[in-house]
């Protein structure tokens, strides 16, 4: 909830609010208006398929003031109002559909309405189709609610209908996705959402789906959910699933898989001392004052060599044939 939006709407003898929101756009299939209701000062709007195109915080935040205290409901909404702009989007051709059409307009009035708004690239990248498609895939396969929009679940969230463990969120998506293909280095690019430069048919293969899912099973029981954060690269523990993905068998449980990998990430970081030498450097060690030779382990992992150390590690080691992950219809990923 923005609470910006809120402190305004609740100021008391003031529509401010009115003043200072940009107000909500909704596009519509289909509006009617009616004065004929039977009661003096009120009309009836009817709208077909509403989708909000503009003004999505405000709508949720007023649903959030209006469900803290209902029976003060109208005495907090007393003498507010909010800019509505409803457009109603009539085919030049029915017979063959509006979606082409629709998906323009949506564009071109979220980049006008934000022209003194910012909004977020990714935020306007999320109504591509291939990610509609990826979030039904995710949901219907998985049990997993994809996050296209930030914030787009919080409100089931906050109501206790949807459990935040299940929720993925856009950039940690890309990010395990890639580190399950073996990408680690693409995998910590910035603004991976509309960086990660797969194609669509690779975004949906069946297959990377199904790698992304023991991945990502992976990686939520290896990171705690406490210090799980969206921007966080997670460098290290992506190359750790991506080793349990390629070299652990599924039959196990997740920690004893994480276990496995942990062991062999040891091994790994021996093996990178020993063939990337110049990843090491010279130490005092301050109580005996003798020197050491230290082999500089994140430096080796942050480097553009580390990717292809791993990828011939776990070729060399890999496991054989796989065993397909035992999991019931939307059954959510481990947490």
């Amino acid at each position: 909830m923005n609470e910006s939006i809120r402190e305004t709407l609740l100021k008391p003898d003031s529509n401010e609010f009115a003043l200072m929101n940009n107000g909500i756009t909704i596009l519509s299939d289909e509006t009617n208006f009616s004065e004929r209701i039977g009661i003096v000062n009120r009309a009836q709007l009817r709208v077909l398929n509403p989708q909000i195109i503009n003004g999505g915080q405000t709508a949720y935040t007023l649903s959030r003031v209006l469900n803290e205290d209902r029976d003060a409901a109208i005495e907090r909404f007393s003498g507010k109002e909010v800019l509505t702009r409803i457009i109603t989007l009539t085919p030049k051709q029915p017979d063959d559909g509006s979606g082409a059409e629709r998906n323009r307009l949506i564009t071109e009035i979220s980049n006008a309405s934000n022209h003194q708004t910012p909004v977020i690239y990714a935020d306007k990248a999320s109504n591509e189709p291939y990610l509609i498609t990826l979030q039904k895939i995710l949901f219907e396969r998985y049990g997993l609610f994809f996050e296209r929009k930030r914030g787009e679940f919080s409100d089931g969230v906050h109501s206790a209908y949807i459990d935040k463990s299940v929720i993925v969120d856009r950039n940690i998506f890309f990010r395990v996705f890639l580190a399950a293909r073996g990408g680690l280095n693409r995998a910590r690019k910035k603004r991976i959402f509309i960086n990660h430069g797969l194609s669509e048919d690779e975004i949906l293969s069946e297959t990377d789906l199904e790698q992304f899912f023991d991945a990502y099973a992976l990686f939520r029981r290896r990171v705690p959910s406490k210090s799980f954060t969206p921007t966080g690269k997670y460098r290290n523990v992506l190359a750790r699933v991506f080793i349990a993905t390629r070299m652990t068998d599924r039959v196990l449980s997740l920690d004893e898989r994480l276990l496995q990998a942990e062991k062999l990430w040891l091994e790994l970081i021996r093996q990178g001392a020993r063939s990337r030498n110049f990843y090491s450097a010279k130490k005092i060690d301050r109580e005996s004052g003798a020197q050491r030779v230290v082999f500089l382990e994140e430096r080796w992992v942050g480097s553009n060599e580390f990717e292809n150390d791993i990828k011939q590690f776990v070729e060399k080691s890999e496991i054989g044939p796989r065993i397909p992950p035992v999991r019931t219809p939307n059954e959510p990923a481990a947490d």
